[in-house]
């Protein structure tokens, strides 16, 4: 005669006395960023105001990036020279058109927000160094001079208003600076070009932002066209991890010592459409599985002097496309699944200090990115309550599993259910009452024959009621790869 299952009741009985787990203790102060220039900036979506005021309330995020595009915002953009009497470095200029960015940094403010600026080509066609050679968007040779004048209006513009600069957007990709390669010298030309309209930059932001001087970041690399050999480069670095001496990479004896605040990355699995733990190649690529690769390299910078020792990584953009409507994307529940699967990811990584998702909606088209919370028509996706209230499952040994939560939105200390089930037609039960740490994370252990074959799922109660997380089964660890 075989002994009866117990009921789930009978396991969880114990447990449901109110207990308090402790604060998660890894990565504690993580910020969540968000980014929508089409939403946030543009209007193309619908109130900017009220879609800021939902990023922040009630999706919980901290932080909006935005990109401030040279081209975008100065006059004659097409013209082969600047304009007569145009003075770049004076924001008081009438020529300047400020009105997009100045509404964005005023709403994402007034809800809450605090405001991240990549300043970034394409750059008006004056503003290339050879600029018969631009086509529509210029990104051809960027006159660094020049660039660190418009960022020194830019800081003065935007001075106190902005918490954290970064220069240039993904400047190791062909689609955002040209050219990459000097086939004549076959060196990487773009890294040089970088260093300097970086620190150009980073200038002019310590002299009219001083206050900010620490938050320049620098990168904005894309997770795939070499981003670490694009690094090496750019830091003086060969690629066997040796200072670089190089007339034609601008590399002296001694390099200027870059005063990194931290580097950003886009760390996207293979067209942002796979499992983010998935195998990449090459050696010079960095997925979110292989930021350890990241960290290498900035120990070696740090060591040859240049940049500081012990910067952060920041994660500024990122996300998973749907199916539909992109053809080849997750599933919507699998693209809740492994956002959530990437946050718990790298909060055990000290070295990251925030976390990113691109867009809030899905691009109309389906060639685009469509790595949105809500579909191109308004409708919210499972990741928009997964974002929200962030949750996984991992087995931890044969009777042992980690249940990780994240409830964004709120501040302080909160409580969250707990809640189990057994696989089928079955009710949740609470089985641990948590409180949060500060930043709204929490990280339990639960032991026993059933642990790891239950449904697990995260409530928060609220004065307009109970929130609910997605139904999280348990799965094997998340670590990175080597």
């Amino acid at each position: 005669m075989t002994k009866p299952r117990p009921h789930l009741s009978a396991v969880v009985a114990p447990l449901l006395v109110l207990a308090f787990a402790a604060s998660a203790s890894a990565s504690p102060h993580q910020l969540a960023l968000i980014q929508d220039d089409a939403a946030f900036v543009e209007g193309r979506r619908g109130d900017p105001r009220a879609l800021l005021r939902e990023a922040r309330h009630q999706l919980g995020a901290d932080v909006v990036r935005a990109n401030l595009y040279w081209r975008a915002v100065s006059p004659s953009p097409r013209a082969n020279s600047k304009p007569r009497g145009f003075a770049v470095g004076d924001p008081s200029s009438r020529r300047y058109r400020w009105a997009m960015y100045d509404h964005f940094v005023a709403n994402a403010r007034a809800a809450g927000l605090r405001v991240y600026l990549t300043i970034s080509g394409p750059t008006p066609d004056w503003g290339s160094r050879e600029p018969r050679r631009c086509r529509e968007g210029c990104i051809w040779k960027p006159d660094s001079r020049l660039f660190g004048k418009f960022v020194k209006a830019v800081a003065r513009r935007y001075r106190g208003r902005v918490r954290y600069w970064s220069i240039w957007n993904e400047p190791n990709h062909f689609g955002w600076l040209l050219p990459q390669y000097s086939h004549r010298h076959r060196v990487r030309y773009s890294a040089r070009i970088y260093r300097s309209l970086w620190y150009r930059g980073y200038r002019a932001i310590r002299r009219y932002d001083p206050a900010r001087r620490r938050s320049v970041l620098f990168g904005e690399l894309a997770p795939f066209a070499s981003p670490r050999a694009f690094f090496h480069s750019s830091m003086c670095i060969d690629r066997r991890g040796r200072p670089l001496r190089s007339r034609r990479q601008r590399c002296p004896r001694r390099p200027v010592r870059l005063p990194v605040g931290a580097v950003a990355h886009h760390p996207y699995p293979h067209a942002a459409s796979v499992h983010p733990l998935s195998r990449v190649r090459g050696r010079s690529n960095i997925t979110i599985a292989y930021l350890p690769r990241l960290k290498r390299s900035m120990r070696l910078a740090a060591r040859h002097g240049r940049m500081p020792r012990g910067r952060s990584i920041f994660l500024t953009e990122y996300g998973i496309q749907s199916r539909p409507p992109d053809p080849f994307g997750a599933s919507p529940r699998q693209q809740a699944r492994w956002l959530n699967q990437s946050e718990r990811l790298v909060w055990g990584d000290r070295r990251v200090k925030s976390t990113a998702q691109y867009e809030l909606f899905d691009a109309h088209a389906s060639e685009q990115f469509n790595t949105g919370l809500r579909t191109a028509h308004g409708a919210r996706k499972p990741s928009w309550g997964a974002y929200r209230i962030s949750v996984t499952a991992i087995r931890r040994g044969r009777r042992r599993a980690e249940i990780w939560g994240w409830l964004k939105p709120g501040s302080g200390r909160q409580v969250v259910d707990v809640r189990a089930r057994r696989r089928g037609r079955h009710p949740y039960r609470v089985v641990r009452r948590v409180r949060t740490n500060p930043r709204g994370m929490f990280r339990i252990v639960r032991h026993g024959r059933r642990a790891t074959r239950l449904v697990y799922k995260l409530r928060h109660r609220t004065a307009g009621g109970a929130w609910h997380s997605r139904a999280a089964t348990v799965r094997g660890p998340l670590r990175y790869r080597r």
